[in-house]
């Protein structure tokens, strides 16, 4: 699932939106997306990924992680993750 840009999983906005207790495996960049919140009032989103198990992640994208995250107040939390080309999970800071 996913393929050269996209996640397998991808939470994009919202509040207190989460992944728990998935399996995800062969995507082909990244796992799992969280971004959210507003950077200007620090609020925050309260988006989640949690005690998921995350593996064999960035078949077509080399840059692929386990979850990445952006924006403000995102969680991940409890995950098992191995067999990434990268780090198992980051976060981006954004400008605009």
């Amino acid at each position: 699932m996913g393929d050269y840009r996209g996640s397998g999983v991808s939470v994009a906005g919202g509040r207190r939106n989460g992944v728990v207790g998935c399996d995800i495996h062969d995507t082909g960049a990244s796992a799992i997306g969280l971004a959210g919140g507003d950077r200007v009032t620090l609020t925050a989103a309260e988006n989640y990924a949690d005690n998921n198990y995350i593996h064999h992640v960035g078949v077509y994208y080399k840059q692929g992680v386990g979850v990445a995250m952006s924006g403000v107040g995102n969680r991940a939390s409890h995950n098992l993750i191995h067999d990434t080309p990268r780090m198992g999970s980051c976060s981006a800071e954004t400008t605009s």
